[in-house]
C-alpha cells in the first residue's frame, strides 16, 4: 500500500489439525514435517502459541473445524484473526466513535 508492502499475521483457534507428515493436504503442515522446522512442531505438538512463518495462498486448507467446550454445549468452532504491526493507510484505519 502507498508503494510499501504490509504484512500480515493470522492467529487461528480451535482447529483440528491432522498428523504432521509430507503426506499432510495442508501447505504450511507439510513445511513443519521437515527437520529444520523442529522446534516449531514440537511447539504446535504441545499445544503452544507458535510462530511458523510459512505463507498461506488464497484457497489454501489451513486446517480443519475443530470443536470447543463451553460447559455442557459443545459445538464445532474455527476462529480465525487476521492483524498488521504495520501502520495502515489512512482509508484503512477506523473511525472514531465518540
Amino acid at each position: 500500500m502507498d508503494g510499501r508492502p504490509l504484512t500480515f499475521f493470522s492467529l487461528l483457534f480451535h482447529l483440528s489439525l491432522p498428523a504432521l507428515s509430507g503426506d499432510n493436504p495442508i501447505p504450511w503442515m507439510q513445511a513443519l514435517s521437515t527437520p529444520e522446522k523442529a522446534a516449531q512442531r514440537a511447539a504446535l505438538e504441545s499445544g503452544a502459541i507458535t510462530l511458523l512463518d510459512e505463507r498461506v495462498e488464497a484457497g489454501d486448507q489451513v486446517g480443519l473445524l475443530g470443536r470447543v467446550s463451553r460447559g455442557p454445549e459443545q459445538a464445532r468452532s474455527c476462529t480465525l484473526k487476521i492483524f498488521t504491526a504495520d501502520k495502515p493507510p489512512p482509508a484503512w484505519r477506523r473511525a472514531s466513535i465518540t
